[in-house]
């Protein structure tokens, strides 16, 4: 496979791809002497993951929202908002110790169904709501103990 990753470093972001960092500038045309581009394809990507993949956020009809986030990898906490007709949408989480909180956010006259990580899902209507689920402790069972995993 591709080592394909982001690294951030003195306010750059930088994708790496094989190895080789690629080094990219967020004020787009004032950077690197009028060479950034402002319609990359992999600022989109960027934004695109972290909302619908981090956070969750999508957008499933004309007033209605799901919110599926899947935290993990080193990240600690994300929190992303949706600026919808209704209003704003908001999904964030962050890692405490052994349990994750999320927080969101739904605009009036809309509703959202949760689908958390731990497998519980609700639907939720305006409003702040708050949860918190521990992290899965997961086992990987062999019969031949002698496996090598």
């Amino acid at each position: 496979g591709v080592d394909f990753y982001m690294s951030f470093m003195n306010g750059s972001v930088g994708w790496a791809d094989a190895g080789v960092l690629i080094p990219y500038r967020w004020e787009g045309t004032m950077a690197q002497g009028g060479i950034a581009s402002l319609n990359h394809y992999s600022k989109g990507a960027v934004c695109e993951w972290l909302f619908k993949t981090m956070c969750g956020i999508r957008v499933d009809g004309k007033n209605h929202f799901t919110i599926a986030p899947r935290p993990g990898g080193h990240f600690t906490h994300a929190k992303a908002g949706y600026q919808s007709v209704y209003g704003l949408v908001e999904s964030g989480w962050e890692k405490n110790g052994d349990s994750y909180t999320l927080t969101v956010r739904i605009p009036c006259n809309t509703t959202a169904e949760l689908i958390l990580p731990s497998g519980d899902h609700d639907v939720v209507s305006a409003g702040m709501h708050q949860f918190t689920w521990k992290v899965p402790v997961r086992y990987i069972y062999t019969a031949d103990p002698c496996a090598m995993l």
